[in-house]
């Protein structure tokens, strides 16, 4: 199947959606939840492929990793094991949302160095996408706090918005209507401006923004 990845495609929430278009990352989390439901029901490799019509190899090699495993797929093996995709894709924020928890404490870094490595992809790489998903979800939220954030580190190194434009490589028109609240920050840009303002990264700044949206909203 080659059906292009889309949030329209299944009513799954930008995060999974988002999820689902950094494979390399998250789909070993999701062929964990199909692998537990077809132990839980009993049903082989074998059987599966009987009651989906797909070839075993290609079956084998979708749950093994080693080719694409998209929407269609999905809702395919949810269909002839009887069950809901959505908690599939459920578990896979899961995941995600338990690596951006982990990035409080030194320990928390560990955990999520140990499942990167246990992947086989960059820890950095991983947390990166986590974030990127879970932007596309929450950046309306995050927005206001962010704007904040940065509008205050501008005022405490006495930049002004067209040099941090420059420094990031923005347009001044496209910074601005970022900070305006016009169009959505995503994660690249978020770290580009996070190293120009001399904070980190994009983690750093946006865990800035969750304290100060925190602050405003007691």
């Amino acid at each position: 199947m080659s059906t292009t990845l889309t949030p329209s495609t299944f009513p799954m929430s930008p995060v999974a959606a988002a999820l689902m278009t950094k494979q390399r990352f998250f789909k070993p989390f999701l062929i964990a939840s199909i692998k537990q439901t077809m132990k839980e029901q009993h049903v082989s490799g074998a059987e599966l492929a009987r009651r989906t019509g797909y070839p075993y190899t290609t079956l084998q090699r979708k749950l093994a990793g080693k080719s694409k495993l998209y929407v269609p797929d999905v809702l395919h093996f949810a269909d002839a094991l009887d069950t809901l995709a959505a908690e599939w894709f459920e578990n896979m924020e899961a995941a995600a949302e338990w690596i951006v928890d982990s990035l409080g404490s030194a320990a928390g870094l560990d955990d999520v160095d140990a499942l990167a490595n246990g992947l086989e992809v960059d820890p950095y790489e991983l947390l990166k996408a986590t974030m990127d998903a879970r932007t596309a979800g929450t950046v309306n939220l995050l927005q206001p706090a962010l704007v904040r954030v940065i509008t205050r580190r501008l005022r405490e190194l006495g930049m002004t918005k067209a040099a941090l434009a420059s420094a990031v490589g923005m347009h001044p028109t496209s910074l601005s209507a970022r900070l305006n609240g016009r169009q959505p920050l995503d994660t690249a840009e978020i770290d580009r401006i996070a190293a120009a303002l001399g904070i980190g990264t994009a983690f750093d700044l946006i865990n800035l923004a969750d304290l100060d949206a925190e602050q405003v909203t007691r």
